[in-house]
């Protein structure tokens, strides 16, 4: 269902900011799709909880949901354009992630003596795995967390100063949030990988990286999210951490 339809169908439900947020969004498409919830609240003269209640109207989860559905709409106004706005999208991509800053998380896992990760989804399962696997060439090797089996084991495996990178889309998962608050009671730092910044995990954690995700409509009228920017944030990390540990060996 496009946006239009889902503004249609929800137009009672709309009161006069919503519908001022929804004139912005169609006469600005395209530059809604990289501005954050805070930049078109700011745009709109509205406060984000407003942005957000627009979004949950229309029957979305929240305001990276509606983001989808216009950057959908967008590639079905304009099909020949789904390579140039992919491209442009991770030129983007990339700005974003050369600017987070990376030193904490970098310190915490040169310095802990066991690192953990997990993954909750499949695009998330296989970036845990490509984590784990980018940082074995750099020395640092990292420990599954089994979520299908019993969490009072491994949660006695941790100790204070160890780390756990927690890769969620939507970084609501109450299993694993349960988890984590019973990892922090422990001492154990917290870092989240989420598609949402203003997820309670990225809230809960002790350091928090915003993966961007792009998602397409395929020839078979399909959404697929694209798993690219996943892997490029996991390398921008083990880079940092490289530079770190050479500067620390040379201490």
């Amino acid at each position: 269902m496009r946006l239009e339809e889902l503004v249609n169908k929800n137009y009672q439900l709309l009161n006069e900011n919503d519908l001022y947020i929804w004139n912005y969004i169609i006469h600005h498409r395209k530059e809604c799709e990289r501005l954050s919830i805070d930049d078109l609240a700011s745009k709109c003269n509205v406060s984000r909880s407003t942005i957000l209640r627009f979004s949950k109207r229309l029957g979305l989860k929240g305001y990276a949901e509606l983001k989808v559905f216009l950057r959908i709409d967008n590639q079905m106004a304009d099909k020949s354009a789904i390579a140039d706005n992919m491209y442009n999208y991770y030129v983007e991509t990339l700005k974003q992630y050369r600017e987070y800053n990376y030193r904490g998380i970098v310190e915490s896992i040169y310095n802990a003596k066991n690192v953990y990760v997990y993954g909750t989804g499949v695009i998330q399962s296989t970036t845990a795995s490509h984590l784990k696997r980018a940082f074995s060439l750099a020395g640092k090797l990292f420990l599954d967390i089994d979520f299908s089996s019993d969490f009072s084991a491994y949660t006695n495996m941790l100790e204070s100063g160890d780390v756990f990178i927690a890769i969620s889309y939507s970084g609501e998962n109450r299993r694993l949030l349960d988890y984590i608050n019973q990892l922090k009671l422990k001492g154990v730092i917290i870092v989240a990988m989420t598609a949402n910044k203003e997820s309670t995990l990225s809230h809960e954690a002790d350091y928090s990286l915003q993966t961007q995700t792009y998602s397409i409509m395929t020839n078979k009228g399909r959404v697929e999210e694209l798993s690219g920017n996943y892997y490029v944030l996991v390398d921008f990390l083990v880079a940092y951490y490289i530079e770190y540990a050479k500067r620390r060996g040379k201490q």
